[in-house]
């Protein structure tokens, strides 16, 4: 059984061994993590940047990145920056990583929290959903809110 953990710090300082983020359709850095894991992780942006124009990446699929430690999940959560997130897309897409990170063998994600807000969904609304994912699985769901 999982759980959902909020601690303090930059998203790229977290101990678990993966983390995801929202990302869109458009294959372009969006204003949460997406800045820093471009600066950080540049060959993965040109990646999950070819996936999303050619429309290899869908709506609530997930780009993963294993070639990093921490590894990577870029869960497409809406179309185009500045556009309504898609919380289906969102449930979707972290639903595969929590799956895919308990098969290789990890028991922690953790998440970009800014503004009160994770993945631009409010907390409020995605609490309950992320509370009962890591309640119900074998991973931790970690949120890492900015200082």
């Amino acid at each position: 059984m999982g759980a959902l953990i909020i601690s303090q710090g930059r998203l790229l300082d977290t101990k678990a061994p993966a983390i995801a983020q929202g990302v869109n359709l458009a294959g372009s850095a969006g204003q949460w993590a997406g800045p820093s894991l471009k600066t950080h992780f540049p060959k993965m942006f040109e990646k999950y940047r070819s996936a999303a124009k050619s429309g290899a990446l869908r709506g609530g699929g997930v780009f993963v990145w294993s070639q990093s430690t921490p590894m990577i999940y870029n869960i497409a959560v809406h179309a185009r920056p500045n556009t309504p997130v898609h919380l289906d897309w969102f449930e979707n897409g972290l639903d595969f990583t929590l799956w895919d990170a308990v098969k290789r063998g990890h028991r922690q994600v953790a998440l970009p929290m800014l503004n009160q807000e994770v993945v631009g969904i409010p907390f409020g609304d995605v609490e309950p959903i992320l509370a009962g994912m890591a309640a119900g699985g074998a991973c931790d769901i970690i949120l890492r809110v900015r200082r």
